[in-house]
């Protein structure tokens, strides 16, 4: 049963429906298609919660390829209103004990996202605002796709980076 507060009626335009299709395709290439002498990432098509009341995205397992370093990570759009709001990569505690609280001490700002440490179960790497709107503003899904997967190799990249910088 719907809480009072969900009992507004839903509409949909189709053309929003298309592009968030179109969205969904560019996410999916972006966690799929990362170059392979960075790290591997592989999505977990199998997570139940890939997408969820006020997430859309995938579960990724990214891999470090010199070392045993691995993270399950979320990949995609939050849009809960009492957080903030985006595109972001996160790493939450519980898929992540043995290496969380390392990652959690090194991870640095950088201009490709922004840390957002407001829930201490959930470090979250969010593009920022103004690359955002770069990536909208684009006509084309290949050039969106082109700086989606920068955003998101920076972040990987950060978060392995990090969670080795602990382990030494």
């Amino acid at each position: 049963m719907l809480i009072n507060t969900e009992q507004r009626a839903f509409r949909l335009e189709i053309p929003m429906l298309l592009s968030f299709h179109k969205c969904n395709e560019v996410l999916k290439y972006v966690a799929s298609t990362v170059p392979k002498d960075r790290f591997s990432s592989e999505i977990n098509y199998k997570a139940k919660d890939n997408n969820g009341p006020h997430w859309f995205g995938y579960r990724c397992s990214i891999k470090e390829l010199n070392s045993n370093l691995s993270l399950y990570i979320h990949f995609g759009f939050i849009f809960l209103p009492k957080t903030k709001v985006g595109l972001m990569v996160e790493l939450d505690r519980n898929n992540n004990l043995q290496v969380y609280e390392q990652i959690w001490d090194q991870i640095e700002d950088s201009s490709f996202y922004k840390v957002n440490k407001e829930e201490s179960d959930y470090l979250k790497l969010f593009i920022p605002d103004d690359h955002l709107s770069q990536v909208m503003e684009e006509h084309s899904a290949v050039t969106q796709a082109e700086l989606v997967q920068k955003y998101f190799i920076s972040c990987c990249d950060a978060l392995l980076r990090a969670g080795r910088k602990g382990n030494k």
